[in-house]
């Protein structure tokens, strides 16, 4: 199937009179019949659509009568600047009978969302409507047909009862698959080895959307957990593959949708959206969607508008990150002050990380062209760019010795790399989160964990590092540090639970340390008032502490339990509810 093939496409089906059928385009007509067999049958037929690669083609005929839930017309403009009109767009979901009412929430985000697309990317598509369905078990971005095969909860919820990752889920699953009318639909890759440029822009824009429209999420912080993690995690291994990879059949298209071409990705783009400036990187974007609207497209047709659209030689920048497998860690070698100056000069080399450690020389023969970025108590929060291309090399900054100083690479973890500092700039950094953790951005914070984490685990640091770090954050008071904290130590928790007692109580003590403090100031109760990350600290907070033994809030767990059990319902949160059965069962089991 090649994909730069594009037609116009009309479609008929002749159905059971009671089907519902979905496809791309709206419904033209609906002509009752009977058929040979004396069945009663009718003939729908769909209005013709744009120009199409037939891949994204879609039909389903669905058995029985769908609920469509819909919020009617609304009308989106071009740029929040101007008034020029466009088409109305409709928005529906078909949901089985009776569960209508509980799409509202997928409907509200959607609007929201086309709207903010079409600002931003300043280009519409063709399609009058967008419709989504919900069944069976994977999704795909179809041109107007948005088709979610997914579980209920994907889509669906009772926004009175539904938690707020429930909640969270449903708006970027909204958001990711609207972005397929644009990376995908609008634009779709010439061949399977580019499905990337369709996975990872949708990712990126998916988690940019959810940005402006829940601005109190702080998304891109939680993306460093649940996006670049888990491109991390995957592609620190041996078995990992590059972004773009030789496909030789259609069929082997899904043996790479897998986390590198969604998660490092969009990791790769985020990393190129900070490096180049939103504003000269989205003109870069918006005038690749104008060439190539309804066309196909390659890796190297987005490069080459990026570099217009900045200036630099954006071909050769990206091509290790996406040609290759792995990605760089940067390691700290040494630094030289310079007092006269009043600048710092650090030696740095690059290598390929390996998870597993011992790297061998045929795997380190890939130098990436890392765009390093640098902030020091001078600069705040904000921060220096630079590439650094070779093996090895320095970097000089600005800089004075004055007290409590520090710096640091990948400022708010920008960069698809990993940073291995000295145990004496550990020991700094720990020292300067003591002093304050206002020093550094939430998404450094992560890092720094998870970089020790990481170098500990594949034998390339000190364990004693992680714990100093962790210690430095026992003040800590941001959700998604908080999340990164909790993960490293239940890994360390599950690696360790063969050492001794004294080991595994010092993990404990350490958990405690750092949750404990914030059950007794957030407590068991939540309100519909209070913001939304106050709850999800308080889950949080509850479930680590009591995880790591502690008694007066395993207390109060187990009392609320009883009373939820005795019928008041009102008595366990339904955020608390799992955390309380997962913690009373697994105690319960210690006593068989």
């Amino acid at each position: 199937m090649k994909q730069e093939k594009r037609s116009t496409l009309f479609q008929h089906s002749p159905v059971d009179e009671n089907l519902t059928v979905l496809t791309n385009t709206d419904e033209i007509s609906s002509v009752p019949f009977v058929n040979a067999a004396g069945m009663k049958m009718k003939e729908v037929k769909f209005a013709v659509t744009p120009l199409m690669s037939t891949y994204t083609l879609f039909k389903i005929n669905v058995v029985g009568r769908l609920r469509r839930w819909r919020i009617g017309l609304y009308r989106s403009y071009c740029r929040p600047n101007t008034s020029t009109r466009r088409q109305p767009i409709q928005l529906r979901v078909y949901t089985v009978k009776g569960a209508s009412g509980q799409g509202s929430l997928a409907l509200s985000v959607a609007k929201k969302r086309w709207s903010i697309s079409r600002n931003i990317l300043t280009l519409h598509t063709r399609w009058a409507s967008v419709t989504w369905w919900l069944f069976l078990t994977s999704a795909l971005g179809n041109g107007k047909l948005g088709s979610h095969h997914l579980p209920d909860d994907a889509l669906l919820c009772d926004e009175r009862t539904a938690t707020s990752s429930a909640k969270k889920r449903i708006a970027y699953t909204v958001a990711h698959e609207l972005a397929h009318q644009w990376f995908g639909n609008l634009v779709t890759m010439k061949w399977w080895n580019d499905i990337w440029l369709n996975e990872g822009f949708a990712t990126f824009v998916g988690w940019l959307a959810i940005d402006h429209l829940f601005p109190e999420w702080d998304i891109w912080t939680g993306y460093i957990t649940e996006v670049l993690s888990g491109a991390l995690g995957l592609d620190g291994l041996r078995s990992s593959h590059p972004i773009d990879v030789p496909v030789r059949i259609g069929s082997e298209a899904l043996e790479v949708l897998d986390a590198i071409s969604y998660k490092k990705g969009s990791s790769i783009i985020r990393m190129l959206n900070n490096f180049l400036g939103g504003d000269v990187f989205m003109n870069g974007v918006r005038s690749y969607l104008k060439e190539f609207q309804y066309k196909n497209a390659v890796t190297a047709d987005l490069w080459r508008h990026l570099a217009l659209s900045s200036g630099l030689d954006i071909p050769t920048l990206m091509q290790a990150w996406t040609d290759k497998t792995g990605y760089p860690l940067i390691i700290v070698e040494s630094e030289v002050y310079d007092d006269e100056a009043k600048t710092l000069t650090v030696t740095l080399s690059q290598s390929r990380f390996l998870s597993g450690g011992e790297l061998k020389p045929e795997e380190d023969a890939v130098t990436w062209w890392v765009p390093l970025t640098v902030a020091t108590h001078l600069t705040g929060k904000s921060s220096e760019s630079r590439v650094f291309s070779a093996k090895n090399g320095i970097i000089t900054f600005p800089y004075d010795a004055a007290e409590n100083s520090f710096w640091k690479l990948n400022v708010n973890g920008s960069g698809v790399y990993r940073v291995k500092y000295g145990n004496t700039q550990v020991a700094n950094i720990s020292r300067t989160l003591q002093l304050s953790l206002d020093n550094f951005t939430a998404g450094d914070r992560m890092m720094f964990v998870a970089d020790a984490y990481a170098l500990t685990s594949a034998g390339l640091g000190d364990i004693k590092n992680v714990l100093d770090l962790i210690q430095g954050m026992s003040k800590e008071t941001d959700f998604n540090v908080l999340t990164q904290i909790s993960s490293t130590l239940a890994t360390l928790k599950s690696i360790t639970y063969k050492e001794s007692a004294l080991i595994r109580d010092g993990l404990k003590s350490l958990g405690k340390a750092v949750f404990s403090p914030l059950v007794k100031s957030l407590g068991f109760e939540f309100s519909v008032e209070e913001e939304y990350f106050t709850g999800q600290k308080r889950i949080l907070a509850i479930s680590v502490a009591s995880g790591c033994g502690e008694e007066f809030v395993i207390s109060e767990l187990r009392s609320r339990f009883d009373k939820f059990i005795a019928g008041d319902l009102q008595a366990l949160h339904p955020e608390l509810r799992s955390t309380a059965m997962n913690l009373l069962s697994a105690m319960h089991r210690l006593t068989l």
